[in-house]
């Protein structure tokens, strides 16, 4: 023995040029299930009669159809075996009887809905649409039982979300109360859990399974940082708790990373102080090498006038170790000056009992090669050559005026 519970039974109208025709089919839907309430699946054989009557009277028309049938609901188009005729529709209650197999007439019959649609009217009738059973009042309908009207039926609403129609606190949007029961249609005994120290999925535990909102703060060290439930105090504020051990407010670490999670890495640090400290190395600090850390000091933290080894005279402590030009190399390579590092920077005098001319050093007495007639006297000069005293014997002659002259 089958049940049957109706769906819908609709005509579908097809629209004529100038007026309107009668509907070659009817679309039945319906919901089978064996005597125990259990939903059928598969083919089953089943034979639609349309009758005058609810009971008794005069079967009007009837087909048979194979039916496919999934998890009790089926659907079938009237008419598609045996033509429905445009005689039966004169405006009286119709019956509709459904066999299935070999099994007796399902009862009562059911009445066909008026449809949408004006016989040999000769104009369009108004569209109707689906209204779903409201048996227990809740404002909520049946999915599985509804008829086509143009006006909405008493006892059917235009909603079709209701799971449990014989029960009117149950419905979507009820309040869950952790009974075991699924009082929103939602599938479930209990709410989606929220943040507020209920437990509000009736899983036994508040505030379980949660995954937090992001926090603010998502570039750098901070990304994938989300916030804590507080339970009745709900999503807390994002600390360095949420954030992780790389976080910074104020980026202060050089490691390469972006601790204060502003986008930017290692920005405006302060590196700690370079080991050499003294002369012009004063002041000077590491430089961030990201990863690397604070990078060794070199010249390009100690500045343009740092010399790993001073030979400098500039007046400055150029290698850093408290002492100023110790180093200095201010030799010019002539013999014959003093080479000093001075507060102007070297400085080169010419030693006593010499002569820097054309610049070779000659000694005091010493001749000019291309004239003996000359000799350097530091005394009257040191940069140019001096004549001897007139009448010193030169070879040829003698001295006159600086030149040799014959007798």
């Amino acid at each position: 023995m089958k049940a049957m519970l109706l769906l819908s039974t609709m005509l579908l109208a097809l629209a004529a040029a100038a007026r309107a025709e009668v509907p070659p089919v009817m679309d039945h839907q319906g919901y089978l299930t064996t005597a125990g309430g259990a939903p059928v699946t598969g083919t089953r054989t089943m034979v639609f009669t349309i009758y005058d009557a609810a009971e008794a009277g005069q079967a009007l028309w009837t087909e048979t159809q194979s039916v496919t049938v999934t998890d009790g609901l089926f659907n079938v188009y009237l008419g598609d075996v045996a033509a429905l005729p445009a005689t039966i529709f004169t405006g009286q209650a119709l019956y509709l009887g459904v066999r299935v197999g070999t099994d007796s007439e399902m009862t009562p019959r059911i009445r066909l809905a008026a449809v949408p649609y004006a016989f040999a009217s000769g104009r369009d009738a108004l569209p109707a649409q689906r209204w779903f059973r409201d048996a227990d009042g809740d404002l909520f309908g049946n999915p599985y039982v509804w008829v086509p009207s143009v006006g909405q039926p008493v006892g059917y609403v235009a909603d079709s979300t209701d799971c449990n129609d014989g029960d009117a606190a149950i419905h979507p949007g009820a309040e869950e109360t952790c009974d075991g029961v699924d009082s929103n249609c939602d599938l479930a005994d209990g709410n989606p859990e929220v943040c507020d120290g209920q437990d509000n999925d009736c899983s036994g535990t508040a505030d379980d399974n949660m995954v937090g909102p992001l926090c603010p703060l998502q570039e750098g060290a901070c990304g994938g940082a989300r916030m804590i439930c507080g339970g009745v105090s709900g999503w807390l504020p994002c600390t360095a708790a949420n954030y992780g051990s790389n976080y910074e407010p104020t980026e202060a670490t050089c490691d390469g990373l972006d601790n204060d999670c502003d986008g930017v890495t290692d920005e405006s640090l302060t590196g700690p102080p370079c080991p050499l400290q003294d002369g012009v190395c004063a002041g000077a600090q590491m430089t961030c090498g990201g990863a690397s850390g604070w990078l060794p000091c070199g010249t390009a933290e100690y500045g343009p006038h740092y010399q790993p080894v001073e030979d400098r005279c500039d007046g400055l402590d150029n290698d850093c170790d408290g002492m100023t030009d110790e180093e200095a190399d201010c030799d010019d390579g002539i013999p014959c000056t003093t080479d000093e590092c001075g507060d102007f920077g070297c400085q080169h005098a010419l030693a006593l009992g010499y002569c820097l001319i054309a610049g070779t050093c000659y000694a005091d007495g010493e001749a000019n090669p291309a004239n003996e007639c000359q000799v350097c006297d530091s005394a009257r000069s040191q940069t140019l050559w001096s004549p001897r005293e007139d009448g010193t014997p030169c070879t040829g002659g003698t001295c006159q005026g600086g030149t040799c002259t014959p007798p």
